[in-house]
């Protein structure tokens, strides 16, 4: 709002990102549902289309581990989510050659990471936002 009040659809908007992916897909639908909500309402929600906050690194970089069950590091030069758990072994091999520290997209229902593959196969790591 102009008038220095809060905005009602951008506050709604961080408030549906903070309650996790579900939330998000409502915001989504309710973004095209001006018989539903006002329209200002609607305009802001249309951000959670677009525009999307990635989760922490960190996190990701744990989601992975686990997923694929490493039992060393995930990369090279990248921070291991697991080194402080039982079976972690920092001589084990990596489990890509390579993998971007950053996500190079984010979206609604989770984040990709550009990485390579020991044999030099590129691929895109897809984590599911927790």
């Amino acid at each position: 709002a102009t008038d220095g009040s809060v905005d009602r659809g951008v506050v709604l908007r961080s408030e549906l990102s903070a309650l996790g992916p579900v939330a998000v897909k409502v915001g989504q639908t309710l973004s095209q549902r001006p018989d539903i909500l006002p329209e200002d309402v609607c305009e802001a929600l249309k951000g959670l289309q677009t525009s999307n906050e990635p989760f922490p690194n960190e996190e990701a970089y744990r989601v992975i581990a686990e997923d694929f069950g490493a039992k060393g590091p995930l990369a090279p030069g990248l921070p291991s989510p697991l080194q402080r758990h039982e079976g972690f072994d920092p001589d084990a091999p990596p489990l890509f050659a390579k993998l971007t520290a950053d996500c190079i997209a984010s979206a609604s229902l989770g984040q990709v990471y550009r990485g390579t593959m020991h044999d030099g196969r590129e691929i895109a790591v897809k984590v599911q936002r927790p």
